[in-house]
């Protein structure tokens, strides 16, 4: 405080002439007002004053008022222009969403929208000069938001095209989002799409049995007038080589028509299965993890609806699947939420088609087959790899499971019936049926092996040994076209030529093709287990027994052709020649018909060597057989023999004994013992002990005439002693 006095103190000292002057200023002035008169009570004397100033105020504003109004609209208007100016393209915002819906530039509707809603959003935060337009802007706005509306609407006209890409219209689904529409762009695309799937699958499959109705009908091999038909076909599909051939070849065939017709109507569906159905899941996940589309809308919703059209398109496509091979309704779920498709799933559940061709030849039916099951394979593996439902799932599996097993069902009933035809394929050449055999067995076992290993990724838990189309269709088939092989060879060796033909011949190629067809059957299963992928081996006892019984069927017609003359040449020879087996005279020489009966063989080992080299021992070793069984029937019914007469019959049994020794086993054997034992027991039957009468030299005798039968008949009897 003392501080605060002493500053003022010197404050006053310093300036003590300026508050003296100003002092007295002051006095003088009040002096002055007193003497005039002008106090308050006076208003400081300026009432005159006042009323002129009002006077020229009042003046001034009849002169300046209209001028001052004008430059006042005058500013507003410059100054509404430049809010105008700044903000042109907001309030040509509606009409300029029109232009954008007749050119389609959606890009740029969405680019000027979202600035409008900025604007909008700094009018209505109160800032600013668009704070205070914002009773312009809300007026403004809502024209947008009509024209907006129709910009939404064009987009949505666009979501109905059911061919565009994917991609283009996943845009347009972003230009709706971005655009606030209030309605949801991904349910209505997905529901559009549903729409379209199921009407353009029942739409083809309408088309398809359309084809089938105007087609002629298709000759179909089936009875065994028709084998010769079966095999012309054979022989062209066996000759054709070249792939782009055989596929021409194939088309050219009457019956290909239903399989060409099935074959387009697989590959639609397939097209369905395997990229509508991802596509559309896709689709949907990169709008799940859309934050834009889960703030406006329930993605929980969007999955209910991808639920039950999947299910629906899986229903209507396995139903279509289904009919190709059969007429029978496919069992459909029961629904209490039938959806507006549903009368359309049913309808094509109960249409009629032609019964599908399955008999038709087995490599035209291999091809087509093949084909589909590669598209269908395909398309399936890709529908499984997303989301669906595991009823569409489970369903999708099973329809794709009975197809696989109808597809191979057919072609291994074409099998079996062309292996049954493959005998008159290149006729006459009976030589090469084995290598025929041999061919066709191999592509039949290559195409099973193509249709298991296509289908094999869509069911990969499902194994050979217990896979039914293997099981019940692919072993049996195989067992079966064999036996239908060997009953065709039976058919032509058997039926169709007679002995005027050279039935003989034939006979012997057929035991020649069956034995070669044995070895080669043994080949051909083991690859069958190999390409099938079979751990097991095969039960051979119906192939077995299917070779023994024909090849007993076919030796035993061989045979017995070739045994009448020998047979009717040993009676005439023993019993009907009028030899006199009890005669006196001593054996000189062996009588022709033993010769016959050799020569007869040595013919029988040419025509055999000639077709079947491996058949010889056996042939002539059974016919040696049935000759040493035919003397001692025929020895058997003389009465008596004569001491001479028995060394007559010794010499000729001991001669062709010993010239078809090659051929002996023990069977012979014991048989001309037998021989032997009832010339014994005719020459007992004079009243002799068997042979105990005979000298030595008798015998000597006998040998000698042998020895030198033999070697005057070396030449002649060569064959018999150049094989084992």
């Amino acid at each position: 405080m003392g501080e605060k006095r002493g500053d003022l103190k010197l404050l006053v000292q310093s300036n003590f002439n300026a508050f003296v002057g100003a002092k007295n200023t002051v006095d003088e002035l009040q002096q002055e007002m007193r003497s005039n008169s002008i106090t308050e009570e006076t208003e400081y004397s300026t009432q005159a004053y006042e009323k002129t100033l009002m006077d020229a105020i009042e003046q001034a504003n009849i002169v300046f008022g209209p001028i001052m109004e004008r430059t006042s609209r005058s500013e507003k208007i410059r100054t509404t222009l430049n809010i105008v100016e700044r903000y042109k393209f907001f309030f040509n915002l509606p009409s300029s969403m029109l232009e954008y819906i007749k050119n389609s530039k959606y890009d740029l509707a969405v680019r000027d929208y979202k600035k409008g809603r900025h604007l909008m959003k700094s009018a209505a935060s109160g800032t600013g000069s668009e704070g205070a337009l914002r009773s312009l802007f809300d007026k403004v706005w809502v024209a947008v938001q009509i024209s907006v509306g129709k910009v939404h609407e064009s987009i949505f006209s666009k979501l109905d095209n059911p061919w565009a890409e994917i991609d283009i219209q996943t845009k347009h689904i972003s230009y709706l989002l971005q655009l606030d529409s209030p309605n949801d762009p991904v349910v209505y695309f997905l529901q559009n799409q549903h729409k379209w799937v199921i009407e353009f699958v029942d739409r083809s499959f309408s088309e398809y049995v359309e084809t089938l109705l105007g087609e002629a009908p298709a000759e179909e091999f089936g009875t065994e007038q028709s084998l010769l038909k079966r095999a012309k076909v054979l022989d062209l599909l066996q000759s054709t080589d070249k792939a782009d051939s055989f596929v021409a070849a194939v088309e050219k065939q009457a019956f290909s028509g239903r399989w060409r017709a099935t074959l387009t109507l697989i590959k639609i569906l397939s097209e369905v299965i395997g990229k509508t159905i991802p596509e559309l899941f896709r689709f949907i996940e990169q709008f799940h993890s859309n934050d834009q589309y889960n703030k406006k809308f329930d993605s929980s919703r969007t999955e209910g609806v991808w639920s039950q059209i999947t299910e629906e398109i899986v229903a209507l496509l396995a139903i279509a699947i289904s009919k190709l091979f059969h007429a029978e309704p496919v069992s459909l779920p029961r629904r209490s939420d039938k959806s507006r498709h549903f009368n359309v799933i049913a309808a094509l559940n109960q249409k009629k088609l032609p019964p599908f061709p399955v008999d038709v030849c087995c490599y035209v039916a291999g091809h087509y087959a093949g084909l589909m099951a590669q598209e269908l394979s395909a398309a399936v593996i890709e529908a499984k790899a997303v989301a669906l439902s595991k009823h569409a799932r489970k369903l999708l599996t099973s329809v794709f499971s009975t197809f696989r097993t109808d597809i191979i069902s057919i072609f291994c009933d074409g099998w079996v019936q062309d292996s049954r035809a493959l005998f008159l394929s290149q006729d006459p050449q009976r030589a090469i049926l084995p290598n025929l055999f041999q061919d066709h067995q191999q592509k039949c076992i290559g195409i099973l092996q193509t249709l298991v290993q296509t289908t094999a990724a869509v069911l990969p838990d499902l194994r050979p040994e217990s896979d039914p189309a293997i099981l019940e269709c692919a072993i049996p088939s195989l067992i079966q076209s064999t036996q239908a092989f060997l009953d065709g060879v039976n058919y032509s060796i058997l039926v169709i030529h007679e002995p005027a033909e050279g039935k003989n011949d034939h006979l012997v190629a057929g035991l020649s093709c069956l034995q070669s067809i044995k070895e080669r059957t043994r080949k051909l299963l083991a690859d069958f287990e190999t390409k099938l992928a079979l751990s097991k081996r095969l039960n051979l006892t119906e192939i077995k027994t299917s070779e023994k019984v024909l090849d007993g069927v076919f030796f035993d017609s061989l045979i017995s052709a070739k045994f009448v003359s020998i047979r009717e040449t040993i009676h005439y020879g023993i019993l009907y020649s009028g030899f006199d087996w009890e005669t006196d005279v001593t054996p000189k020489e062996i009588r022709p018909y033993i010769y016959e009966i050799l020569m007869a063989l040595v013919v029988v080992h040419a025509e055999t060597i000639k077709m079947a080299d491996h058949l010889v021992k056996r042939v002539l070793t059974t016919l040696a057989e049935l000759i040493a069984q035919e003397f001692l029937i025929c020895f058997r019914k003389l009465d008596q023999l004569s001491k001479q007469g028995a060394l007559q019959a010794t010499l000729e049994i001991e001669f062709i004994e010993q010239t078809l020794q090659p051929f002996n086993n023990f069977k012979i054997t014991n048989t001309f013992k037998s021989v032997y034992g009832s010339v014994q027991q005719g020459h007992h039957a004079m009243g002799h002990p068997p042979f105990q009468n005979i000298q030595d030299k008798e015998l000597r005798d006998l040998e000698k005439l042998i020895a030198a039968a033999r070697h005057t008949t070396r030449t002649q009897f060569a064959c018999f002693t150049l094989r084992g």
